[in-house]
């Protein structure tokens, strides 16, 4: 499964939001499964206490474009393998960083501008 992400999506950005809150295999199935998001927080569901939406986020929490801005066709789409992945996201040009999750390994990995140039931003889960 794959979502699109705007905001952040630098390593340093994003990757560390993954690394640090996202490496338990079931977290991170409920993170996708909400489909595309404009940012990502360490938390996935905001607090019901408090308001939240796209236009009022509350802080440290994932903003999705379908829960939080109600757009429809925000589910996450899938391939058959990561070679078919890699296959329909070339040409696009605003992908800058590709970041993939090894649910047997619990980690993440990150590539460069779709290209398959592996930085080797791992993690582990606890």
């Amino acid at each position: 499964m794959n979502v699109k992400l705007h905001f952040d999506g630098y390593p340093e950005g994003v990757g560390a939001v993954l690394i640090q809150h996202y490496t338990d295999p079931l977290k991170v199935v409920e993170l996708i499964k909400h489909g595309g998001m404009d940012s990502l927080g360490k938390e996935i569901h905001p607090d019901p206490r408090g308001p939240h939406s796209f236009e009022n986020p509350q802080d440290d929490v994932c903003v999705f474009y379908g829960r939080d801005r109600e757009e429809d066709n925000q589910v996450p789409s899938t391939a058959e393998s990561l070679e078919e992945f890699w296959r329909r996201i070339q040409g696009y040009v605003f992908i800058e960083y590709v970041y993939t999750f090894d649910v047997t390994a619990s980690k993440w990995t990150v590539d460069e501008n779709a290209r398959g140039v592996t930085r080797g931003m791992q993690a582990s889960r606890d």
